[in-house]
């Protein structure tokens, strides 16, 4: 299939919506019974539990957001509109672009939770976890450049205007991990409770591409022309072979995450297996910290990685530019750019960032929850984590709960999610009026089938804070 120049922009900016940097699952990643889907904030979370195993059948989590463009409702998808909010311009699209002057960023996750175990002996735990997960950033695009490529260079305003420093920066992996996972409780003297732990990922790599520009000039002269002058890119790919296995290996990588969490007024009953538990407050606050997805992805594999170093690009026709392959690709940007394949291999960082979470128990079987993650960004190789902020009131018991979620990525605009436990099954969402509202930039769903030791008990016997047995 044919990608013409406006599609190559879109994957850059994950328009093409790959199936999150890291979605943080707000609705569930908290509760107690969270387990492997809520590992991922905090692998000191899963010691002192109230079970004694988990078992996690299968999982997934679908997450997209961005602020360039949006669908005036989601049943508009197989309808026209037009390109900008003041109508100005009509295309074949569904699309409406926000017309301002902020920088524009993307974010698009896919996460398939595989067979997973927890197991928790009150004091340490541990757990092994299998995933996949696709996971694509976009950071500091221009608003002239998205608005150039998304109309193939024919929007008249933007046409023999300079503009100056640009920066655009984007990456993205396709990954398989099994992980590890060791907690262990520090201190255990009423009224303070303190657990560390430690997840180790190994990762398979299966693609990842990346790409990092600093222009100091460039203008669009006409609708099939752009220009760009003190042009430095550093840009690369891991794809499979023409004809070759989509599930090719590509690269190796690892990765770790490191967490504490302290409770406080910590009551060892509430996390028996008998329905007396939920009658009691499980603490009277929880803080959790945590470093997470602190690793590197290794491409070496057909893997192909170019650079231009204060060059000139010069392209005419790019609105009609066609690439049948990546190789394709490279070619037209070197016969335009000067660009030259500089090593046959690269890295990248995997979406690193610093957590914090704190649960307060208001009273037996309600829980209010503030959390957040903060990016680290430690190259310009590096798939970059949403920001994100989240307020989740939640309703917990044995058997069944349920959550309500206001969350912030990018600390821009608010959104209102919902999650539901009920035994074994999961299903939620953080952006619930996605699926019913307006505007709509950013979807998401998430949901999981596990069960955990609780579950299968027909006979509860209370063994002080010993979650199980009977």
């Amino acid at each position: 299939m044919l990608l013409r120049a406006r599609l190559l922009f879109l994957y850059l900016f994950n328009i093409t919506c790959l199936s999150s940097s890291a979605q943080e699952l707000w609705g569930f990643a908290n509760s107690n019974y969270a387990g492997v889907m809520g590992l991922h904030l905090n692998p000191a979370s899963i010691v002192g539990v109230p079970y004694e195993y988990e078992v996690n059948i299968f999982g997934g989590d679908i997450f997209y957001d961005n602020n360039f463009m949006y669908l005036p409702k989601l049943s508009d998808i197989n309808t026209k509109t037009t390109t900008n909010e003041d109508a100005t311009s009509t295309n074949s699209t569904t699309f409406v672009t926000y017309d301002n002057s902020s920088s524009k960023h993307a974010y698009a996750s896919g996460l398939l939770l595989g067979p997973s175990y927890i197991k928790n002996k009150n004091t340490k735990a541990w757990a092994v976890h299998t995933a996949m997960r696709a996971i694509v950033s976009a950071n500091s695009v221009p608003p002239t450049l998205a608005q150039a490529f998304y109309t193939k260079f024919d929007y008249a305003p933007l046409h023999n205007l300079v503009f100056r420093d640009m920066k655009l920066n984007s990456a993205g992996m396709l990954l398989a991990d099994i992980g590890f996972s060791y907690a262990k409780v520090y201190i255990d003297q009423d009224p303070h409770w303190l657990a560390w732990g430690v997840t180790l990922n190994g990762i398979v790599a299966l693609d990842g591409i990346y790409l990092d520009a600093n222009v100091g000039e460039y203008t669009i002269p006409d609708s099939n022309s752009l220009y760009m002058d003190h042009v430095n890119i550093d840009y690369g790919h891991a794809l499979p072979a023409a004809g070759g296995s989509t599930l090719s290996i590509l690269g190796f990588g690892g990765s770790a995450d490191f967490g504490l969490v302290y409770i406080h007024k910590r009551n060892s009953g509430a996390y028996e297996c008998g329905k007396d538990a939920d009658r009691r407050k499980r603490y009277q606050y929880k803080v959790g910290l945590s470093l997470i997805d602190l690793g590197y992805v290794y491409f070496n594999n057909g893997a192909s990685q170019f650079m231009v170093n204060d060059g000139s690009m010069h392209w005419n026709y790019i609105d009609t530019a066609k690439f049948t392959s990546a190789a394709d690709f490279d070619q037209q940007l070197s016969a335009h750019s000067g660009s030259s394949q500089t090593s046959n291999h690269f890295g990248i960082f995997m979406p690193a960032a610093v957590s914090m979470q704190f649960d307060y128990c208001i009273k037996p079987k309600w829980y209010a929850n503030l959390s957040m993650v903060q990016r680290l960004p430690f190259s310009h190789k590096e798939v970059f984590r949403a920001n994100s902020i989240a307020l989740v009131p939640r309703y917990e018991t044995r058997k069944f709960e349920t959550s309500i979620s206001a969350n912030m990525y990018e600390y821009e605009h608010v959104y209102m999610g919902v999650a539901v436990r009920y035994l074994f099954f999961v299903l939620g969402s953080d952006r619930l009026l996605s699926f019913v509202g307006y505007n709509v930039r950013s979807i998401n769903i998430f949901f999981g089938f596990k069960f955990n030791s609780c579950m299968l008990k027909k006979k509860y016997k209370n063994k002080g804070g010993c979650p199980m047995n009977g």
